[in-house]
Order: structure tokens, then C-alpha cells, then sequence
């Protein structure tokens, strides 16, 4: 399937379940590993929901007097998630069950999990797991990025530091790679860096090419300035085998090797502004399949493109329904893309 592909409407050709058709409040939304269930997040809630009907199977409620999620991620074993939440720190929640002993289940089968809280080292605006979910990572919008021991529950490391002779660097992306030896960070100024976890060593930087100077800032007038958000600013995220990363580049996700540092692939979409806003083009999500030869990503034009991976070309695209912030992910296999927005949430059968 290609652009052409997608009607007026938003629809696509082949089978499209429509789970919610009404106004909803969204974060994110993810496949848990196992791909029969859709985690959902909102403004103080995770939504679990059957992927076959979308049927609402459990919700996940942050404590009470907890301020609203900033950013959040699922454990890779998909047995935890992890929150950041504004001025109160990280939290850890356990989903086994969503009955774990430290919590409590209320009347209408929410739960509430109190099982471990990381101090705050100031709002976070982007959190990632270790592979194995002992650690996680968090960019606060500072010239750090924190490295967390989740099971001592200390501080592990600092990835990053003050350069007083460049303007201050705000640290607002980082992921963690698969292979658990690398974490990349990506700033404000469009820089980015991958760092040795166990030594704290930064071993590659690249830059992308609408910005290609370090001392140029790459801060379109409607990129968000909140910490909070990261929203507008280019995505970054792995290959499953840890061998190229994938960064957004205004309209341009380009893949660069993490050995040699040189770009080797560049897929050219999303070009196109806002469609009721005047955002610049911006690509705010990748998703690789679990075996990495397909790939979504999203930008602020409110498409979600499917690439085949090896080759590099778009093979899916849809325009569900316009919205401020769109988000989606794809299913380990490749064959399923979610949609969610705030007017509604939509699943894809992609051919």
C-alpha cells in the first residue's frame, strides 16, 4: 500500500477496527510483548485493552495525589511500566496480575500499584528500560541524562555533562539499545550521542543534516519549550540488532550505522505541516517490528507510514483522523499498527 492508498477520510484498504470513536485523553499507546493486549496511557491512568475488541480488561490508576505522566515506558518483558511524573520522580509499576501484594485493587477493578518510588532529579520528559529491566534511563531537559539501578533503587550514572563554552544543552530523547551496552541521547540543538553504559563514555555523534552545525540551534518557533514535552523533536530509536539508529530529521528518518558512525539508509516522508496548526514537518516516533524489517514512524502531518525496512520503502500509510498529537505503535510481526489520538483509537491489519 502505498500514499495514494488513503482516502479523503482518513481510511485505508483492508480490515480497520475502530476501538474508541469519541473524544479521549492520550499519551501513548503500545502492543505488550505478547500482542493481545494494547496498553492505552492517559493523563493519570493506563488503559488495558483486548486487541482482538478492544474491550477496557483492566486500568492502572497512578496513587493518589500523584501529578499527571510526563512520559512512560514499558518493560521489555512487558511485566512493568515505568513513570515519570511531574515533580514527584520516577515510578515503578509491577502488572503481574495488576494484583501485586504492595498495591491495591478497588471497586471497580482498578489497581493501584505502590511498589517503588525514585526520587525526582527534575520532571522527566523521556524514560527507556535496560533489555534485561534491571535499569532505566531518563532525559530531564538538563545536560544529563540519569542512569537508575531499579532494583538497589539508587543512581547509577550521569550520561552527559556542562560545556560552558556552547549554549546549555537540553537532553530531551533517550533510549536504550537492545544489545544493553549502549544508550543514545538526542538534544535541543538536534545532536546525537551514544554513550557506553559502563563507562559513561560518549562514542559517537552525529548530526542530522538540517542542522549541520553543532553551534547552529535547531529550535523551530513551534517547538515546544516545556520540559516536559517532547514532543517536536526527532525520534530516535534502535534497529532490534542494535546495529543502526534511526533518527527523525525534519521530515527525513535517516539510519546510521553505530559502528562506523556513517548514515546508510534516509526514508523521506512526512514533508508535509500540521494540518491545522503551523508546525514545521517533525517525525516525534519510530517503531521497529520485533525482527526490524518493518518500521512506523509518525510526524506532525498526522500520517503513519509503514517502511519496509531493508529496502526502504513506504509500503502502508494512514491519515486516521487528524489530531494535535498522534501516536501509534506496530506489533512485534509487523502485521498490526494501533492508532490513537485524541479523537479516537483505531487498529490496522497492514498487508
Amino acid at each position: 500500500m502505498t500514499t495514494s492508498d488513503v482516502s479523503s477520510d482518513g481510511t485505508v484498504s483492508g480490515e480497520v477496527r475502530v476501538f474508541e470513536d469519541r473524544q479521549i485523553i492520550v499519551f501513548d499507546v503500545r502492543f505488550l510483548p505478547s500482542g493481545n493486549t494494547i496498553a492505552h496511557l492517559g493523563l493519570s491512568k493506563v488503559l488495558f485493552r483486548n486487541g482482538a475488541t478492544g474491550a477496557i480488561e483492566h486500568t492502572l490508576h497512578m496513587p493518589e495525589g500523584v501529578r499527571y505522566v510526563m512520559a512512560w515506558a514499558l518493560s521489555p518483558s512487558g511485566d512493568r511500566i515505568l513513570w515519570a511524573c511531574k515533580e514527584t520522580g520516577l515510578h515503578l509499576v509491577g502488572l503481574s496480575g495488576l494484583s501485586s501484594s504492595s498495591g491495591a485493587t478497588n471497586g471497580d477493578g482498578a489497581h493501584e500499584d505502590l511498589s517503588r518510588r525514585y526520587p525526582a532529579y527534575h520532571t522527566a520528559c523521556d524514560v527507556t528500560f535496560s533489555p534485561d529491566g534491571r535499569m532505566c534511563a531518563a532525559a530531564h531537559g538538563q545536560a544529563y541524562a540519569t542512569v537508575w539501578n531499579l532494583e538497589g533503587g539508587g543512581l547509577w550514572r550521569l550520561l552527559g555533562r556542562e560545556d560552558p563554552r556552547q549554549p546549555p544543552t537540553q537532553i530531551r530523547r533517550v533510549v536504550w539499545a537492545p544489545d544493553g551496552k549502549t544508550v543514545a541521547t538526542r538534544d535541543d540543538r538536534g545532536v546525537v550521542r551514544l554513550w557506553d553504559v559502563e563507562t559513561g563514555r560518549e562514542t559517537l555523534r552525529v548530526v542530522g543534516r538540517s542542522n549541520p552545525s553543532l553551534a547552529e540551534v535547531d529550535r523551530p518557533d513551534d517547538e515546544p519549550l516545556d520540559v516536559w514535552s517532547p514532543a517536536g523533536f526527532g525520534a530516535i530509536a534502535f534497529t532490534p540488532d542494535s546495529r543502526h539508529l534511526a533518527a527523525g530529521d525534519a521530515e527525513v528518518v535517516r539510519l546510521w550505522s553505530v559502528e562506523t558512525g556513517r548514515e546508510v539508509a534516509a526514508w523521506v516522508g512526512h514533508g508535509a505541516r500540521h494540518w491545522g496548526l503551523d508546525y514545521r514537518p517533525r517525525i516525534y516516533a519510530i517503531r521497529f517490528s520485533a525482527d526490524g524489517r518493518r518500521a512506523l514512524t509518525i510526524g506532525v502531518d498526522s500520517a503513519l507510514r509503514v517502511w519496509d525496512v531493508p529496502t526502504g520503502t513506504q509500503i502502508w500509510g494512514a491519515i486516521p483522523a487528524p489530531c494535535c498529537i498522534d501516536h501509534g505503535d506496530i506489533s512485534a510481526d509487523g502485521r498490526r499498527v494501533i492508532w490513537a489520538g485524541c479523537r479516537g483509537m483505531r487498529l490496522y491489519e497492514v498487508a
